[in-house]
């Protein structure tokens, strides 16, 4: 009987090491360096974006030394943009991964939605995620599949079914924060942004 629970306990680590050796990660973005090709929209798109600076902190990070620090203004109106761009991302050919993870922290005192977008191909199209609510105060791990039918984008009019297209063409990558109303101006923090190979 010891042999028989013996020879289940060892087939059962084995599974569990296949399992964890079956997802790798490799580091797109720890923001380490003194500067960052990453920016913020402000008034360049005239869409109402809320978004006023994009740099490089040591006030909070989840890997490394660093984050981006994302600063808004204040929302005067209910779910309020802020969004935060590199049309310089580290890698341009993402078609290997699956997904993309990256960490959020938010300091405010209300509760904040983030989404991610990537933009690929010559018509430069966008795909955004669903948003991933992060919690007052909280830090989370957001998780974006890349292809299992959750993206939206202008050919599907803006309904989430499609995966990304042209993956080995990423032009611009961002993170969209929905700013509710009534926050004052204040900033968010992005760490360890990273693809995963299923």
């Amino acid at each position: 009987m010891k042999k028989v629970k013996l020879a289940l306990a060892t087939a059962l680590c084995s599974l569990l090491a296949f399992g964890a050796a079956a997802e790798s990660e490799e580091l797109l973005e720890g923001f380490e360096g003194s500067s960052t090709q990453w920016t913020f929209v402000g008034s360049k798109w005239n869409d109402g974006d809320k978004s006023t600076a994009a740099s490089v902190s040591a006030d909070w990070k989840s890997e490394g030394e660093s984050s981006l620090k994302c600063e808004f203004g204040s929302a005067k109106a209910g779910a309020i943009a802020a969004t935060f761009y590199t049309e310089k991302p580290a890698m341009t050919d993402i078609s290997p991964f699956d997904a993309i993870e990256f960490d959020v922290h938010n300091p405010t005192r209300y509760t904040i939605q983030v989404a991610a977008a990537i933009v690929t191909g010559s018509g430069w199209d966008w795909h955004e995620s669903r948003v991933t609510n992060v919690a007052a105060g909280k830090t989370r791990t957001v998780r974006v599949p890349l292809y299992e039918g959750n993206l939206k984008s202008a050919s599907t009019k803006w309904n989430f079914s499609t995966d990304l297209n042209d993956p080995d063409d990423v032009k611009r990558m961002a993170f969209k924060f929905f700013i509710p109303q009534g926050v004052p101006a204040s900033a968010v923090y992005v760490d360890n942004i990273r693809l995963i190979e299923e």
